[in-house]
């Protein structure tokens, strides 16, 4: 085997620097914590790019060398600055050239934020509002929820960024999570928050008075809803 010369005219025998060079292949994604990893099988190829950005357009993206390797761990955390938007990824393999060659190939996949600023609010009996943030690029999202005293979810589904939902008990605790749907998506956070179902507050200042007929009239302040 010969080194690369100086020139870039051969690797080793039968091979150029500007020999066609393959896509990867077997791309798998997976999330764990802040961490995505990229793991696929090697190629014909020197090494491999990795490219992301907040849209679907790679001529948008940063890229990185990942060199020749098989897998590349990124940190999420440094990558999702805006958690209104869905992130995408691509790898490209590249040759040996003295300025590298990319396939005209890539294996793109997306990643999408769990909904940020999810909220809870009860403010009329059996009855509450649950509402986050959209994100660019989802036209629908699951919403589940329980009791608190439960283990098993009921589930609605939401085209917008809130949901009310009805037919709940009045001074139970109830769980909500909400989850962005995309069928692309390598993965999906859920975000969760509980909130207490509304209920009537008994009437202040009560007053009974009695007139000379011996009738009782009983005064009250009005209870809203009620």
């Amino acid at each position: 085997m010969q080194a690369l010369s100086d020139t870039g005219v051969s690797l080793y025998s039968g091979i150029s620097a500007s020999t066609k060079v393959e896509a990867p292949k077997k791309v798998e994604p997976s999330v764990s914590g802040n961490d995505l990893t990229l793991s696929w099988d090697k190629t014909f190829a020197k090494g491999y790019n990795g490219y992301y950005a907040a849209e679907n357009d790679i001529s948008k993206a940063t890229k990185e060398d990942f060199g020749d390797v098989s897998n590349k761990t990124l940190n999420l955390s440094s990558i999702v600055t805006d958690k209104t938007k869905c992130y995408y990824f691509w790898l490209k393999s590249y040759d040996w050239s003295t300025t590298p060659v990319e396939c005209e190939d890539e294996i793109s996949c997306c990643y999408v934020p769990s909904v940020d600023n999810l909220k809870a609010v009860s403010t009329e009996i059996k009855k509450a509002k649950i509402s986050w943030d959209a994100i660019d690029g989802i036209s629908e999202y699951k919403v589940e929820f329980k009791k608190s005293s439960s283990s098993s979810y009921a589930t609605e589904t939401s085209t917008s960024n809130s949901i009310d939902l009805s037919g709940l008990t009045s001074g139970e605790t109830y769980d909500f999570r909400v989850t962005p749907i995309k069928e692309d998506a390598i993965f999906t956070g859920k975000a969760e928050v509980s909130v207490e179902i509304y209920v009537l507050p008994a009437p202040q200042n009560v007053v009974a008075k009695s007139d000379n007929l011996g009738e009782i009239t009983v005064t009250w302040d009005s209870v809203t809803n009620a």
